[in-house]
């Protein structure tokens, strides 16, 4: 066996090993638009889970809420503002112009909180849209009074997307609807 057949590369199938074939190349293309494309809806799912969890969150708080009043015999309200809201009780007193002085509730799960960046948030009472502060309210836009009435509202969070409505019934329910931008809410279910 002479050096050079040492040195010569070894060839398959009769042809000399160049690279990949179009065949192959066509299928790590394939491969990674399908990794981009499950990464894409696992990100924009995400997004719609944390809408979900915030309205959800939102919806346990305002119950929770009711409770207390109606079982302290106390006037709590929700406050809502651009990018967040909080729980308040009457102090019992009124301002110099009459109205009512309301301070926020020192309690850990009823504390302030910021929604989620990225979050667009309207507020609707009496069908009318409330215009958001873009700090903390003053005054709760939303009564929880002690006889388990509430103020009735709709609140709707969306991410562009998606969107979650709550609907307040006056008299301390809270409900869910789900539904894509764009699309009609889903009519109420019939009491039976």
């Amino acid at each position: 066996m002479d050096a050079r057949q040492l040195i010569r590369p070894a060839r398959r199938s009769g042809r000399a090993a160049r690279g990949f074939t179009l065949l192959e190349l066509l299928v790590v293309v394939v491969i990674i638009a399908v990794i981009v494309a499950a990464a894409g809806l696992s990100l924009r799912d995400g997004g719609r889970d944390r809408l979900r969890e915030e309205a959800r969150r939102l919806a346990v708080l305002l119950e929770l809420a009711q409770e207390e009043a109606v079982l302290q015999s106390r006037q709590l309200g929700l406050g809502v503002w651009e990018d967040g809201y909080g729980f308040y009780v009457f102090s019992g007193m009124v301002d110099e112009n009459g109205r009512p002085i309301w301070t926020p509730l020192e309690d850990p799960q009823l504390r302030r909180r910021a929604f989620p960046e990225g979050l667009r948030v309207e507020l609707y009472l009496e069908g009318r849209p409330v215009v958001l502060d873009a700090l903390p309210v003053e005054r709760p836009q939303i009564m929880l009074l002690s006889s388990g009435e509430s103020t009735p509202f709709e609140l709707e969070l969306g991410d562009g997307e998606f969107r979650v409505r709550l609907r307040g019934d006056g008299l301390g329910g809270v409900t869910r609807e789900e539904a894509p931008v764009g699309e009609p809410w889903p009519e109420p279910e019939a009491p039976s």
